[in-house]
């Protein structure tokens, strides 16, 4: 009865031991991780929503996109709702 308590505690120490996995270290690779974009859809006050009686402080211009490869799609005044 020992003999066969000991073996099982043996069998399940060896199983769990063996469960473990190495990670890689970061130092060791040639090429660094890339930094993923951070993108917040709810950053913007009012963004998802209608916001009433916001007037424009300043001249700005409006994009077709957030990337690089974009065109300007029209021109906000100031004082405009």
């Amino acid at each position: 009865m020992i003999v066969m308590r000991l073996s099982a505690v043996l069998l399940l120490a060896a199983l769990a031991t063996a469960q473990q996995t190495s990670s890689p270290k970061l130092a060791n690779l040639s090429v660094p991780e890339p930094k993923l974009p951070v993108i917040d859809r709810k950053a913007c006050p009012g963004e998802g929503r209608l916001v009433f009686n916001l007037k424009i402080q300043r001249s700005e211009q409006m994009f077709s996109s957030f990337r690089l490869k974009r065109t300007a799609s029209g021109a906000l005044k100031p004082g405009r709702k």
